[in-house]
């Protein structure tokens, strides 16, 4: 993961607004709201697979 630099103005791949991480391995930009989905959606999975949470 990558934060991007105030000289690189990309866009965010979900939207148009502007992107503030880079996740490489996914190649994905995220803009803010993106991102906080991407990492909660990251680790409800996680949290899962270990057992610590169960689905609805």
């Amino acid at each position: 993961m990558r934060y991007m630099s105030r000289q690189v103005v990309a866009k965010c791949s979900k939207c148009d607004n502007p992107a503030i991480v880079e996740i490489r391995y996914a190649r994905l930009r995220l803009c803010k709201q993106h991102f906080s989905e991407f990492v909660e959606k990251k680790v409800e999975r996680i949290l899962r697979r270990v057992g610590a949470l169960y689905k609805d």
